[in-house]
């Protein structure tokens, strides 16, 4: 009857101890959400966006969830969209805090900058509903940029992040990977600079020199093919001598079973910013990559592994003015 007694005063108090956890710990976080959410200039979950236009003075961009629930950019044209940068958007939407409010049922717009907005977000969400706001000028003090709802005449500030959050250009919002493969069927890597021809091979998980030395330089060189983005796309490049791609510097190779499934060609190096021009195979489109993602793809002999003997060197990278583009926005 003792045991009994004790078993029946423990399942009591674990009772106990959850109905605390819940109703005091749980409940308070939960409180605390719910205070945050009173701030969100806009009650709506993240997955229930459905379209983003961004509306500039100068440019829109507007982005589609498609039905297989990917982004798409649908202006200005049939891009690629980074789906990263896409969700983060909607989840700025989400989280966007409104600060103080400065006036209330205001009918004169151009005061606050806010007749000609700096940039105007609409969204669509699921079941059709519309939703919006403007951001226009800064205020005096420079704590905020004045900004309306769609649905309210109430103006109110926010804070300069949340202004970032919106202020994008066509390169932030567009996929710049620089190469989409299956990573875990390639078996070989070559890499071709001038006369200069190195390769590695997988062998098992470990990637190894021809003659059968260990290299960690493969994995390196798809790590970064994988991660590392473009600092910039060009869709109608000039002729590609413009570019020093009509006799690329380094040519990076993939194969799989001997086939090639890549080839990447790279070329001049700008003087502004320090950057490289890459072409993939098939592709008519040109990336820019940064001068640091171009040095972990531009494999030295002595960097694959410790070898005896003096290693060849690659020439000097080709430097040569950027021809003249018009930037993408």
């Amino acid at each position: 009857m003792r045991f009994k007694g004790t078993a029946l005063l423990f399942v009591f108090l674990a009772i106990l101890a959850t109905y605390v956890y819940f109703s005091e710990f749980h409940g308070k976080e939960e409180r605390q959400k719910q205070e945050v959410a009173k701030n969100n200039a806009i009650q709506i979950a993240p997955k229930d966006i459905t379209e983003i236009s961004l509306i500039y003075p100068d440019r829109t961009i507007t982005g589609l969830k498609t039905a297989q629930q990917k982004w798409a950019i649908t202006k200005p044209g049939d891009i690629e969209a980074d789906p990263d940068a896409w969700e983060a958007l909607t989840t700025g939407i989400s989280n966007f805090r409104r600060d103080d409010t400065v006036a209330q049922n205001v009918e004169d717009l151009k005061t606050y900058g806010l007749n000609e907005p700096a940039v105007r977000v609409t969204a669509k969400v699921q079941g059709g509903k519309s939703i919006g706001f403007v951001i226009g000028s800064e205020n005096p003090k420079k704590t905020g940029r004045y900004t309306k709802l769609d649905d309210s005449n109430d103006i109110f500030l926010t804070a300069p992040p949340w202004v970032n959050t919106f202020t994008k250009t066509l390169s932030d919002m567009r996929n710049k990977k620089l190469l989409e493969v299956e990573w875990q069927k390639v078996d070989k890597i070559e890499i071709q600079h001038g006369s200069e021809s190195l390769a590695l091979l997988k062998s098992g998980s470990d990637w190894t020199l021809p003659d059968g030395t260990k290299s960690d330089k493969g994995s390196q060189i798809l790590n970064t093919l994988e991660f590392e983005k473009a600092t910039n796309v060009i869709d109608n490049p000039n002729s590609l001598s413009s570019y020093g791609l009509d006799k690329p510097e380094l040519e990076v190779v993939l194969r799989q079973n001997s086939k090639e499934v890549a080839r990447l060609s790279f070329g001049a190096e700008a003087r502004t910013p320090q950057s490289i021009y890459m072409k993939g195979s098939g592709s008519a489109q040109l990336m820019v990559l940064s001068k640091s993602t171009f040095d972990r793809l531009n494999a030295k002999r002595d960097e694959l592994a410790a070898k005896s003997g003096s290693p060849p060197s690659f020439a000097s990278q080709q430097v040569v003015p950027p021809p003249a583009e018009v930037p993408t926005k």
